[in-house]
């Protein structure tokens, strides 16, 4: 994993980290992103968080995609073709 450096910004990492996982996470505007935080008694305004996700959010993402296990079920062990196959079908089930 390649560390993320968080030199020169204005807020500390933890703040940084959570306002770009709380948009990414729960698809929330930059605005509701902005009140969550100031809930929390951190002033900061939308067009920082904007700028925060689109700087450190491709990083967080090439992290977390080089955690998880090469594959086609990504390591967890549950696939839909594996789950068809036990059920006794031996087709996929149709659209319909």
């Amino acid at each position: 994993m390649q560390p993320v450096s968080y030199a020169r910004h204005q807020f500390p990492p933890e703040i940084i980290r959570h306002a770009v996982w709380l948009h990414l996470r729960f698809s929330l505007s930059y605005r509701d992103v902005e009140e969550l935080l100031a809930e929390r008694g951190v002033q900061t305004t939308y067009e920082s968080t904007r700028r925060c996700v689109s700087k450190f959010g491709p990083a967080f993402a090439r992290n977390l995609r080089r955690q998880w296990p090469r594959g086609s079920c990504h390591g967890n062990g549950f696939c839909l073709p594996d789950t068809i196959r036990e059920a006794g079908h031996l087709s996929a089930p149709s659209m319909n």
